[in-house]
């Protein structure tokens, strides 16, 4: 997906909620934008998407907010949050019809936790998402499909997205393996910290180590860059029977992906996704590939 005129105000209201959430100066906050302006000035946008323009966004304000992570903390109250609700959220899939496809949606509904998009994040939105997820359906629904690509497969590649939100793929991926047992599966995270992105650490922090083998891809991209990632991982993602990508930033990177079998698994919170998959704001979407002839 292309980055369109209207994704540049998004890039800048970010440069200026970080800095300001981390108490940047006026003085300081005037120069970052002017360097964020500077920086987009020279970018054709639709050579790029999104994510690859956010990336050096955010290499901008790491040099004003200190180099550290500015989101370390948020990232740690919300994985510890969405951890303490583990066990009822487990409960909810394993009483239901269709635990698998109730695990998936659970998994999307985690994508609401998700601060490079403008909506306002709050435990009540959270708490509201999830307990709409018993009457919401999918409005693109590719669940099935995904079942019977496991069925048959031996790799799973899974590209972990934000915080919080990796505690719904742990649970996830426990019904993918409880199920599929024959599945190898390996989670990818970050590189290094972007906005409130997975890395290793939180993969850590939430346990996910102790279930599946876990890589980063080298990059810090709020999405998956092919070309900029590790070669261990592009290895893992050329092999992979399946692929299970979370979160816009990876749809928004790899939904032209020359190969099939990818699973994008997220909610639209994005005017402009929303406009191309003729969709509402914050619909559930499991949609697979297209594969490209």
């Amino acid at each position: 997906m292309k980055t369109a005129i209207e994704c540049i105000p998004c890039l800048i209201t970010q440069g200026i909620k970080v800095s300001k959430n981390n108490n940047v100066s006026d003085e300081q906050r005037e120069k970052l934008v002017k360097e964020i302006l500077s920086k987009l000035s020279t970018e054709e946008f639709t050579n790029s998407t999104p994510p690859y323009l956010a990336k050096d966004i955010y290499n901008i304000i790491g040099r004003y907010v200190g180099n550290v992570d500015p989101y370390k903390d948020i990232k740690h109250t919300y994985n510890n949050l969405i951890l303490g609700m583990e066990s009822n959220l487990q409960t909810k899939i394993d009483i239901a019809e269709n635990s698998f496809k109730a695990a998936v949606k659970l998994a999307v509904v985690g994508n609401i936790i998700d601060f490079g998009t403008n909506h306002a994040i709050n435990d009540e939105l959270i708490y509201k998402k999830i307990e709409e997820s018993d009457t919401t359906d999918f409005a693109t629904d590719n669940s099935e499909r995904l079942y019977e690509k496991l069925k048959h497969a031996k790799k799973l590649l899974y590209l972990g997205d934000n915080c919080g939100e990796i505690v719904f793929d742990k649970l996830l991926i426990k019904e993918i393996k409880k199920t599929f047992p024959h599945v190898d599966i390996t989670f990818a995270v970050r590189g290094s910290y972007v906005i409130n992105d997975v890395t290793v650490d939180d993969a850590q922090q939430v346990g996910m180590d102790n279930i599946v083998t876990v890589i980063d891809n080298g990059d810090n991209a709020p999405g998956t860059i092919i070309e900029n990632c590790s070669d261990t991982f592009v290895e893992e993602f050329n092999s992979a029977d399946v692929i299970i990508s979370k979160g816009q930033g990876n749809y928004e990177t790899l939904n032209d992906a020359n190969r099939g079998e990818i699973f994008f698994l997220f909610m639209t919170k994005c005017p402009l996704v929303t406009k191309e998959l003729n969709v509402d704001m914050f619909s559930l979407m499991c949609k697979e590939i297209e594969e490209q002839i």
